[in-house]
């Protein structure tokens, strides 16, 4: 069986030529094969050039955000408008009347004077101007449980969104 000729070696400055590689690049290093009666040929990358970074990584963060303003959390306005809910309905008979009597952020902060200190913190004072504003809309419910509800789906986002917008979250949330 003849033997046949070996392929020439190729020098660095033909192999960048060939493959089309810069200086900087190390160059793919061609390898062939000889199985049986089928000769063929493939291009292995060296390890060096495994090991280097990607160029644009999966998981590059873009500098740019999203357009628009940023969303609000859904689940934590539903959440947080629950827990309020369950805050008022213990201590409505107590703050109740004072709170549709006030007039100012000052009597607000006076209604809730009246229950304790772990009720109080969640609703004053930070929150007592958006409960004034609420308390004064004109589709303020007149049934107890529909006030309760109304003002605590409206405090849900604690000013984030507006009250209307809060409210739509938190019953878009519980009904999908």
């Amino acid at each position: 069986m003849a033997r046949r000729a070996r392929a020439p070696r190729l020098t660095l400055a033909a192999s960048q030529e060939f493959f089309g590689t810069k200086d900087d690049e190390r160059p793919a290093i061609p390898v062939k094969c000889n199985c049986g009666l089928v000769e063929f040929s493939a291009e292995m990358s060296s390890k060096k050039k495994a090991l280097r970074t990607a160029r644009k990584p999966l998981d590059k963060f873009s500098g740019k955000g999203r357009r628009g303003r940023r969303g609000a959390p859904r689940a934590e306005i539903l959440g947080r408008a629950e827990h309020l809910r369950l805050l008022l309905e213990k201590c409505w008979d107590q703050i109740g009347d004072d709170l549709l009597r006030a007039l100012n952020k000052e009597d607000v902060i006076q209604a809730f004077e009246r229950t304790d200190e772990y009720h109080r913190r969640f609703f004053v004072p930070h929150l007592a101007p958006l409960i004034l504003k609420i308390l004064t809309e004109k589709k303020f419910p007149k049934t107890r449980t529909a006030r309760i509800g109304f003002l605590s789906d409206s405090l849900g986002a604690e000013g984030a969104v507006s009250a209307r917008r809060s409210r739509d979250i938190c019953q878009s949330v519980r009904m999908p």
